[in-house]
């Protein structure tokens, strides 16, 4: 791997071994528990964390007593952050979004972003456009600490265009540095990104062996189950897959329409 130039530069700071060992036993996702600590020792300037409370699901759902705990441990990082919450609906559990930042201008910035995006209501009626999307996911990218080009990758605002990952070497799929870059990346500008993530990688292998070790199992059991998925497509009969192709053509036709306006 060549010498690393991250998009985010600043010298890593100590952390007290106790606060590791909270964070590494805290009901959060892998993910959230890496990010958290890389905020914390000033590698990554920003994060979300995001759970609900009173339902299972994909998304960490915590008790009130489990929130709290979290809240708890986010204040004891003595970094700036805000809790929002959303109710979807009567019906669905409230969504607990933890912003947390390394200077409070960073947390503002990202604040700004969030309160920027729709509605579901906006969503249903079609008022939150495609380009408005992107803007919004722009200027969170940045804020999160993603190389530029990625961002811009990522968002389609920009001459850059998105790698897709299948076409990455194994070695380089397997690699710290793809594993703990946790964005999109650019087709023409991917190696100098990964870089980014190699230095996260490093950060964290040095914190804590132990959620190195989970992240890396995390992620490659998440491309393995990707993996059989595209396998099982490639394998189903072709005229369920067609079925399928039908069924998703007024999807496809309303994402296209949101990308005109």
């Amino acid at each position: 791997m060549p010498e690393r130039e991250p998009s985010f530069e600043q010298e890593e700071k100590e952390i007290d071994p106790e606060f590791i060992g909270k964070v590494e036993n805290a009901k959060l996702q892998i993910p959230d528990k890496v990010n958290l600590l890389l905020v914390k020792a000033g590698v990554k300037p920003a994060t979300e964390i995001t759970f609900n409370v009173g339902s299972d699901g994909e998304i960490i759902s915590l008790t009130t007593k489990e929130l709290e705990d979290i809240e708890s441990l986010i204040g004891q990082s003595g970094l700036p952050y805000e809790i929002m919450r959303t109710i979807i609906s009567p019906e669905k559990p409230e969504l607990i979004e933890a912003l947390v930042s390394g200077s409070a201008d960073t947390l503002e910035k990202i604040k700004v972003a969030f309160e920027a995006m729709p509605s579901m209501q906006e969503v249903e009626r079609g008022e939150y456009s495609h380009e408005r999307r992107m803007s919004n996911y722009k200027d969170l990218g940045t804020a999160f600490g993603y190389p530029p080009t990625a961002v811009e990758a990522f968002t389609g605002q920009g001459a850059k265009e998105r790698l897709d990952d299948k076409n990455l070497r194994q070695e380089v799929r397997e690699s710290d540095a793809f594993i703990f870059s946790r964005f999109a990346l650019s087709k023409d500008n991917w190696q100098e990104e990964l870089k980014q993530g190699e230095v996260w990688a490093d950060c964290i292998r040095s914190l804590s062996p132990k959620l190195y070790q989970e992240m890396r199992e995390h992620v490659e059991a998440a491309l393995e189950n990707k993996a059989e998925i595209f396998q099982e497509i490639e394998e189903m009969p072709s005229e369920i897959l067609e079925k399928g192709r039908e069924l998703i053509k007024p999807l496809g036709e309303k994402i296209k329409k949101l990308k005109e306006e």
